[in-house]
């Protein structure tokens, strides 16, 4: 829907949607005359938001109540009108630091949700790599039998996997060194999708030809891949998200822990903001029904094509977008910075 408000439309919903998302309750003309820097009367005000509730972006619970920023209303603001609130340098070089302190801890996700939880006081989901958006670094195998290896399998989000695989044929070291040499040329840039899809491929072609090291090597590699990798769903802050929720708008939050336990449907949306950098959906504008009594802002963070993860940040409606959602933008340039930093 395309609209075109006049100046004293734009200010009058900047205002309302300001002292909602700070009140949480109807605003009345007069509130805005008293608050705001508006040279009109209330009775002007009250028709200039007569005139928005007509276009969709403001409704009146009922006859004698103020009026309150529709889904279409609320974002309006957030794309047209919202005025960042500056981040500090000290606040700045904080979030640096705490992002080089975790990223290369074990339960990367779970320290990184409950950091971006914390500064900015919403639930966050966070996903990590889907398969067909999750490559490897690096591939080795350590023999702990004559018939067994250790499987050790590094991300390109630094995750590190391992698995025990069983020897269906004789292997001698020094071709497991050339092995290794060989998977790591080849995972170099697939995502764990394609990496099955070519090695399945290879073999093929090899067995017709070779018995060689070759042919030993996809088969390792094949079996290293295959089922190693489920995505992990974090949830972080929920109560967060209680505590900012009325009593009656509560019932949304089983909807959401439904959804977010159903991973097709939470990871659906991660191909739906490839590309987009942070998303911000609310109410009945997300794609998912049960996140339509809220709002959800997502991101993708990328560093050198490698994906690292997607985050959500669930909140209450009247969510303080201008905090928030540079916040958001910060960190996806924070953590590329660290990663880079680092040789990523």
């Amino acid at each position: 829907m395309i609209l075109n408000l006049t100046e004293r439309e734009k200010n009058i919903l900047y205002f309302t949607v300001s002292e909602y998302i700070s009140t949480g309750i109807p605003v009345a003309s007069r509130t805005i005359a008293k608050k705001y820097p508006v040279k009109i009367s209330a009775p002007s005000i009250r028709n200039i938001m007569s005139s928005l509730e007509e276009k969709g972006l403001l409704y009146q619970p009922h006859v004698s109540a103020g009026r309150i920023p529709t889904d279409e209303g609320l974002s309006y603001f957030v794309d047209e009108l919202m005025i960042p609130e500056p981040i500090s340098k000290e606040e700045t070089l904080s979030i640096e630091e705490k992002f080089k302190e975790i990223k290369s801890a074990i339960n990367f996700w779970e320290k990184f949700g409950e950091f971006i939880s914390e500064i900015t006081q919403q639930a966050v989901v966070i996903i990590s790599p889907p398969p067909h958006l999750l490559t490897l670094r690096e591939i080795r195998f350590i023999p702990i039998s004559n018939k067994r290896l250790l499987v050790i399998m590094i991300t390109s989000s630094g995750e590190i996997l391992n698995k025990v695989i069983n020897l269906e044929f004789k292997i001698t070291r020094n071709e497991l060194e050339r092995i290794h040499n060989y998977l790591n040329s080849i995972i170099k840039d697939k995502s764990l999708v394609e990496l099955r899809e070519s090695l399945k491929i290879e073999i093929a072609h090899y067995s017709k030809i070779s018995s060689s090291w070759i042919l030993k090597a996809l088969k390792l590699g094949n079996k290293a891949v295959d089922n190693i990798w489920d995505p992990r769903i974090i949830i972080e802050g929920f109560s967060n998200l209680i505590s900012q929720l009325s009593p009656d708008e509560q019932s949304v939050i089983k909807n959401i822990i439904s959804t977010i336990e159903k991973k097709e449907m939470i990871l659906s949306l991660i191909d739906k903001i490839i590309d987009k950098g942070v998303v911000v959906y609310i109410g009945k504008k997300s794609p998912l029904k049960s996140f339509y009594g809220c709002s959800l802002i997502m991101t993708n963070y990328v560093v050198n094509n490698n994906y690292i993860c997607t985050a959500g940040i669930i909140g209450s409606k009247r969510m303080n977008y201008p905090k928030v959602i540079p916040l958001i933008k910060l960190t996806r340039t924070l953590l590329r910075k660290v990663f880079l930093n680092e040789g990523y």
